[in-house]
């Protein structure tokens, strides 16, 4: 019995880990870049092309930009996360190859990154970080040490230059069914100098199932086929790209009847048929003092309820499928329950019993 104790501790914590863990498998980060005060953009253009599952996305930004100063500097800074293998710079046509992460350091960096004055605030708490997704809030702030740079000699005037990198799906597991979403903060423009129009075309063709944005209807195109829009200014700060899967009718009745609902109907019918199993056999044995039918049907009924609760949320995935989440919250606390529920209905059973008993008695 000891041991068998242990095992279940040991089970029910790694279950309770498991169900601990942040509802949310993390995706790329893309961001529009930090600009020099020496750099103007004129124009951006923004392609999106969604794989066939979505479950990658290839990006491709294509900055003119107007530099006003000439010789070795840094004129982009680009925020990097979950892509740094397969991103790519290209200037008027050219690969920059030397495209590294800095290693933070107050003075070098103070140096390194003059260009980029909004990054040194000695009124800041936090000197080296700005705001990355317009929320006033530090965990959505970016550091220089998030950031990767490239040194050039470019001259004064006009320059292209073309980014490329494939970005991974965000899952957001917290409701039962899953939800995707690609991710690109427009919001770092806040600090531009000065910006141009902004024209993006999302590719979603390959994928055959219907996909939402937050920029509102399309100006040209298809959503779900190829999609354009134009904006002139920040349309919004965090421009997503979502889908959330259909599930089918039987599913969808389930979810909406819950987990608790279900466990309260079975629990219902099984309640009814043990006390028309105690009022039979009751009446086979008016003058038996203790009822074995109220005793076991009081332990099973409350557990069947818990066992339909915990169970009932494979159930749910099993009807929804693939995209059904990982998480169902901590129902494995629920078998704390149990006593509370057992000492309660062992009552109303006894009682049910108890005036069969009479009545027979009194027959």
């Amino acid at each position: 019995m000891k041991h068998l104790l242990i095992l279940f501790l040991l089970f029910a914590q790694g279950y309770l880990f498991a169900n601990m863990r942040e509802p949310v498998n993390h995706g790329t980060v893309g961001a529009r870049p930090f600009t020099s005060e020496h750099v103007d953009i004129l124009h951006e253009e923004l392609n999106i092309v969604i794989d066939s599952n979505f479950q990658t996305a290839s990006f491709e930004v294509i900055y003119s930009i107007q530099s006003g100063k000439a010789g070795q500097q840094i004129p982009l800074l680009f925020f990097a996360s979950e892509y740094l293998d397969d991103f790519q710079v290209f200037l008027d046509g050219r690969g920059i190859l030397d495209v590294v992460i800095p290693s933070y350091d107050w003075v070098s960096s103070d140096s390194l990154f003059g260009d980029f004055p909004y990054f040194f605030d000695k009124n800041s708490e936090y000197a080296d970080r700005v705001d990355f997704n317009d929320s006033n809030d530090f965990e959505s702030s970016v550091s220089l040490s998030d950031l990767i740079y490239f040194e050039v000699d470019l001259s004064e005037g006009k320059h292209v230059f073309r980014v490329t990198y494939t970005a991974h799906v965000w899952e957001d597991f917290s409701g039962p069914i899953r939800e995707y979403d690609f991710r690109y903060s427009l919001s770092p423009a806040n600090y531009w100098k000065s910006f141009g129009a902004l024209d993006l075309t999302i590719d979603a063709s390959a994928f055959d199932k219907p996909i939402e944005t937050n920029l509102g209807a399309v100006k040209s195109g298809d959503i779900n086929g190829v999609g354009h829009w134009s904006f002139e200014g920040i349309p919004v700060p965090v421009l997503e790209i979502n889908y959330h899967p259909e599930i089918n009718s039987t599913a969808q009745f389930f979810l909406t009847l819950g987990g608790l609902n279900l466990a309260l109907i079975i629990g219902f019918v099984f309640a009814v048929l043990h006390l028309i199993w105690i009022y039979f056999y009751r009446k086979k044995n008016p003058n038996v003092k203790y009822s074995y039918v109220v005793i076991i049907g009081a332990l099973l009924v409350p557990l069947i309820f818990i066992v339909v609760w915990i169970f009932s949320f494979d159930w749910f995935a099993y009807l929804i499928g693939p995209d059904a989440s990982e998480i169902a919250g901590y129902r494995f606390f629920s078998v704390i329950g149990y006593p509370i529920l057992v000492i309660p209905y062992w009552i109303i059973a006894w009682g049910f019993d108890r005036m069969d008993k009479r009545k027979l008695q009194q027959k």
